[in-house]
């Protein structure tokens, strides 16, 4: 995800940073400052690949933007412009949010991506003196704060954060030491003493603020204490671990597993929506203006866990993708899958056969991120002349229903989903009256009627979700259609189409050839009393073509 760092360059950071350890230099919150960002992005540069790598940009403000450096993957011109940086007038973290916006927006990285955005200050209670401007200040993109002062944490600061329920903050004090970690001697104990008492006047909070419209972390450390150095480094690590690291997951469809990356990164999304699912979105002000008697909030799902984004997603159904046109969307990421290409006679890896299957029938996929609470959706692209898939997350909150019927119910192929037999009778009977209305123009698996010789115009084929324990039945058909009078060519198109998707989806070779045994026995009993025009020859010729049975029935037709 883009990464936006906003550094404070006010005179006040030139404050120096008296209590240090004694082999530590004297230096000022804004020498401290610079050495965390620098930290920051050599761990990006040490952890990612220059392509896993995203963009960062650096905006140094005061009561005026000071400096800006758009976004960029060359982390050195950031670094140099840390070197030379002059300290002017009051802070502004305002202009310098409004500033971040406007970048992101310019730079067209406000639709489909989450944006980290990194504050270094010595000035805590800037949310708090601009709260009435910050409420009408709109981030429109998903975004990440993290707030970083270096500060005095005054008992009057505590209180006001504390308190400020209408804002909903939330309030949860840095992890001290373990008991059970015994020191050996008197030095090592002083020692712990010494940094657990640190740790303590460093604070972390949990903000949503006003109106649920800014998200992130309030950590603030007492310039006051020693130790600042290592508070800083544990803060910038935190972050790294929590919000960078390299996800690995595992993409299932069926017997199918592929593991796969994403990228941008999926944390920032995840934190989002963690936020978000503690309270509805449509009783945020209600229950902000009764947080006073019900401090203890339920979420609305409490038996989830967003600590992390799932490490297991899997593939529950399909639907056309011009359907899609309209459903909201929050971010889109690029699968990278984490095998290699498949050896000769191996299973094909799940990700290429998914864009294959996908780009060619022209669907998407739906993807379960949270079971019945979160869902994406799977796309087959191509890129740059690469083939890509991309898992578009849907926003949160957003109820599944809403996008099936906004789709269509007639054009939905998912088959885990509640209420199932009354959407798949709903199809078929959908399906038997286009089949009775159709037209005398039979459907063709090339351009035969026309005289072309294409064989990639397929017929598009809506059906409901593949079920392994029909296929038995649908081969029964198929032999019916063979011996019905007069030859029903068009639903026996139809109907291998169908199990031929099955196959293919399942990876079922053994399939395909009981279809071709099947029509082929069939074929040799009823050709005898069959009436078959040229033209339906010609259109049965063609789909055992696409059977990999091209000659099959030569000799009984006549061609």
């Amino acid at each position: 995800m883009p990464t936006i760092i906003l550094l404070d360059v006010s005179l006040s950071m030139a404050s120096s940073i008296s209590h240090l350890n004694e082999d530590q230099q004297e230096c000022t919150i804004k020498d401290m400052m610079i050495m965390g960002i620098i930290s920051f992005l050599q761990s990006l540069e040490n952890n990612l690949s220059t392509f896993m790598m995203d963009l960062v940009a650096l905006i140094t403000y005061s009561n005026t933007l000071v400096s800006v450096v758009p976004f960029t993957k060359d982390l050195e011109k950031i670094k140099k412009q840390l070197v030379d940086i002059k300290l002017q007038n009051k802070t502004n973290l305002v202009d310098a949010l409004v500033a971040a916006v406007q970048l992101v927006q310019s730079s067209k990285l406000a639709y489909g991506h989450a944006v980290e955005i990194l504050v270094f200050t010595d000035n805590s209670s800037s949310l708090k003196d601009n709260q009435y401007i910050l409420k009408q200040l709109y981030i429109p993109f998903i975004h990440y704060i993290h707030f970083i002062s270096i500060d005095h944490i005054s008992p009057d600061l505590q209180v006001n954060l504390n308190q400020k329920k209408h804002d909903q903050i939330t309030t949860t004090t840095t992890t001290t030491t373990s008991d059970s970690v015994k020191p050996t001697n008197q030095q090592q104990r002083q020692q712990q003493q010494q940094e657990d008492s640190d740790d303590q006047n460093s604070i972390t909070k949990s903000i949503t603020l006003y109106n649920n419209n800014l998200h992130g972390t309030m950590y603030i450390i007492n310039k006051e204490y020693n130790n600042i150095k290592s508070i800083l480094s544990n803060i910038i690590t935190n972050i790294l671990q929590s919000h960078y690291s390299f996800y690995r997951g595992m993409i299932t469809f069926g017997h199918l597993t592929s593991p796969f990356t994403l990228y941008p990164s999926i944390y920032t999304i995840n934190s989002f929506v963690k936020d978000r699912f503690k309270l509805p979105s449509q009783d945020i002000s209600a229950a902000s203006n009764n947080s006073s008697n019900n401090n203890n909030l339920e979420p609305i799902f409490p038996n989830t866990s967003f600590d992390r984004f799932p490490s297991h997603v899997s593939i529950i159904g399909f639907l056309p993708s011009k359907s899609l046109n309209k459903v909201d969307s929050v971010t889109r990421h690029v699968v990278i899958p984490l095998i290699p290409d498949s050896q000769p006679g191996s299973t094909p890896p799940l990700c290429p056969v998914l864009h294959y299957t996908l780009r060619a029938q022209k669907k998407t996929a739906i993807v379960s991120i949270i079971d019945k609470q979160w869902y994406g959706l799977l796309t087959a692209v191509v890129e740059n002349d690469t083939p890509v898939l991309i898992l578009t997350t849907l926003a949160p909150h957003s109820n599944f229903s809403d996008i099936v019927l906004e789709c269509g119910i007639d054009q939905m192929e998912v088959g885990t989903l509640g209420n199932f037999e009354s959407i798949q009778q709903q199809q078929q009977q959908q399906q038997q009256q286009q089949n009775q209305h159709q037209q005398s123009n039979l459907p063709s698996y090339n351009n035969i009627l026309n005289g072309g010789k294409n064989l990639n115009n397929l017929p598009v084929i809506d059906q409901s979700f593949a079920r392994l324990d029909n296929i038995q039945m649908d081969i029964q058909k198929l032999q019916r259609i063979i011996r019905t009078s007069p030859f029903r060519i068009d639903t026996l198109v139809l109907e291998c189409e169908k199990i031929r998707q099955t196959a293919l989806t399942y990876q079922m070779p053994s399939l395909m050839t009981a279809i071709l045994v099947a029509i082929k026995e069939e074929l040799n009993q009823s050709l005898s009393t069959m009436n078959i025009s040229q033209q339906h020859a010609s259109i049965l010729q063609a789909l055992l073509y696409r059977l990999e049975l091209p000659s099959a029935i030569n000799d009984e037709l006549g061609i």
